[in-house]
């Protein structure tokens, strides 16, 4: 992974497997002091099974309090596209954490 810094802005690339891990290094750096920005350009590279993904999103979506008669989940490799509607944005975001926890996403 490289970070480098110009004019107090930090430009991470690199791969990660996780999306969480994605997330916890551009963290990491955001607190430092004379960090005045970040672009967070790391790659997901896991190579996800598209079918058990697909399974294991809809899986966790049926066992959770929001409920997955109204949103269907497609995955093409890591990319997990979903359509339906919920009822408010909180559904919306609950039912995107659910699907960018499924290891295998790249992007949803």
């Amino acid at each position: 992974m490289k970070v480098p810094v110009e004019n107090g802005f930090v430009t991470q690339t690199g791969e990660v497997g996780w999306h969480y891990k994605r997330d916890a290094v551009a963290r990491s750096v955001r607190s430092l002091q004379g960090i005045t920005g970040v672009s967070n350009q790391i790659k997901i590279t896991v190579r996800p099974d598209t079918l058990k993904l697909d399974q294991d999103i809809t899986h966790v979506l049926h066992h959770s309090w929001l409920s997955d008669d109204h949103v269907e989940v497609t995955a093409d490799g890591g990319k997990v596209h979903l359509t339906g509607s919920v009822g408010s944005w909180m559904d919306r975001n609950v039912a995107s954490t659910m699907a960018w926890s499924a290891p295998g996403t790249t992007s949803v």
